[in-house]
């Protein structure tokens, strides 16, 4: 693992460690859902579910993807 690292660090790249939350969890499954539901009952749910699927999009005529 260390060579790895080295050859890595040699092409100019740094390692970058992220903590995400665990989503095999009840409690997580929970607030996704208490989330949703939250999203789902408000009068602009619609415009921004769009919004949302809008910027998701990757356009790979951007350079992201």
């Amino acid at each position: 693992m260390a060579r790895h690292r080295a050859a890595r660090r040699r092409e100019g790249l740094r390692p970058v460690q992220i903590w995400l939350p665990e989503t095999r969890t009840a409690e997580f499954a929970k607030a996704a859902r208490r989330a949703c539901e939250i999203v789902n009952g408000a009068p602009d749910s619609h415009a921004s579910m769009d919004w949302l699927e809008c910027v998701g999009v990757i356009d790979e005529a951007d350079g992201a993807g």
